[in-house]
């Protein structure tokens, strides 16, 4: 009876051994899996923070280039501005001399005589002084 009992511990103790061995098995196992886990994880994240930065630039670069088109615009629409006034400045000009002209001179020559006796100041006192 004794030695029964005896082999039935040694059965129950090899048989607890065998499932330490499987437990400490499936352990590392799990372990292992977990560690694949946790580096998969950590490249997910670091793929999308290469990502939301390489969106970042492009944003940037992109409002960079929208605001130099709005800039070039604006110098653009601001030098056409300019061209324009001064034109209507040489006409108003062109009209208030023909007005002192006419007063000068007192008689009233016509409208073309006028106009062509002041664009020929003009000219030769020089456009780029207008411009300036």
């Amino acid at each position: 009876m004794l030695a029964a009992r005896s082999e039935k511990v040694y059965e129950e103790m090899a048989e607890a051994k065998k499932q330490n061995e499987e437990a400490t098995s499936l352990r590392i196992e799990y372990e292992s899996r977990i560690q694949e886990a946790k580096d998969e994880a950590r490249n997910i994240v670091e793929g999308a923070k290469k990502r939301g930065d390489q969106l970042k630039d492009e944003i940037v670069l992109e409002a960079k280039n929208e605001s130099s088109n709005i800039l070039a615009k604006a110098r653009t629409d601001m030098e056409r501005e300019k061209e324009k006034v001064l034109n209507d400045l040489k006409s108003e000009v062109v009209e208030i001399a023909m007005l002192a002209a006419t007063k000068v001179v007192e008689k009233d020559l016509d409208e073309n005589t006028h106009k062509n006796m002041i664009n020929k100041f003009i000219t030769e006192v020089g456009e780029s002084k207008w411009k300036n």
